[in-house]
């Protein structure tokens, strides 16, 4: 399996992307297998001559020669999810910023599907342009092309209080902030919080809150020396203690941070972290 990472070019969509990445398999090489752990990121994917089964947390993704295009959102799990590729593989994915997303569709995030893995097909001409895009020579057409037609569909999103909401979680003078600190800042009720964080973001604001805490402990402890300990960053980051810390780590990855750090694989410089099985 070969995985190219590439950060948007265009300035525009750098405000609503994170990163997108290229993965391909051959027929040859060993089936990948892998568990990925919950995002703050939305996720789309789409890939060619495949089909995908959802079984529970396990997501199948299998070569398929007389398949289109399989087209899949990722926008709300909260558990580590066990992903399987069989075959060929010719796949792109995004990684959308928080609220993203929005940006380009017509309806908020949740009129795209529930559950874990929708079937995402936004627009009329959506699977006819990525099978177009699939099909293309080199992962640099493949990116320059996606660009171009995510750029057509922006359309700009206006939820500034919301926005301001989610920077403030993110942002590490903010992230001790309760919610109802939150609520009196914005103004918005912590009921309103809660509707919109569903509508635009499909997860509630705890969940948000903790997988955002769960991405900063990943963060600091890969940036972090050799000798730094997690005691240091559990009171970093506004953990009631490190047993506070550690049932929040096992809940989203199955593992504690010890038997976690030592078993995982950075990929693109740490930008994507996966555990191999």
């Amino acid at each position: 399996m070969k995985i190219k990472l590439y950060k948007p070019r265009n300035s525009l969509l750098s405000d609503y992307i994170e990163c997108i990445y290229v993965l391909t398999q051959t027929n040859e090489e060993d089936s990948a297998e892998y568990l990925t752990f919950p995002t703050v990121f939305t996720i789309v994917s789409i890939s060619e001559k495949s089909s995908a089964v959802v079984r529970g947390n396990t997501l199948t993704i299998a070569h398929d020669p007389d398949a289109g295009i399989e087209t899949g959102l990722v926008g709300n799990f909260n558990r580590p999810v066990f992903v399987r590729y069989r075959g060929a593989i010719n796949e792109i994915t995004v990684y959308f910023k928080p609220l993203g997303l929005n940006a380009f569709l017509d309806g908020d995030l949740a009129s795209c599907g529930g559950g874990d893995f929708a079937d995402f097909n936004p627009f009329s001409d959506y699977k006819t342009r990525m099978a177009a895009i699939l099909a293309l020579g080199s992962d640099e057409e493949k990116i320059e092309s996606l660009e171009f037609y995510w750029l057509s569909k922006l359309k700009g999103f206006e939820q500034p209080v919301l926005e301001a909401i989610i920077d403030k979680m993110l942002d590490d003078e903010g992230r001790s902030l309760s919610m109802a600190e939150l609520s009196k800042i914005s103004g918005f009720s912590r009921s309103t919080i809660h509707r919109l964080f569903k509508l635009h973001l499909g997860r509630t604001p705890s969940e948000f809150r903790k997988i955002v805490r769960f991405r900063n402990i990943l963060r600091e402890h890969l940036a972090a020396k050799p000798e730094a300990r997690l005691t240091e960053i559990t009171y970093s980051l506004n953990y009631f203690d490190q047993s506070h810390m550690i049932k929040d780590f096992k809940a989203l990855t199955d593992f504690s941070p010890k038997k976690f750090f030592s078993k995982i694989t950075k990929l693109e410089d740490g930008q994507i972290i996966w555990l191999f099985l």
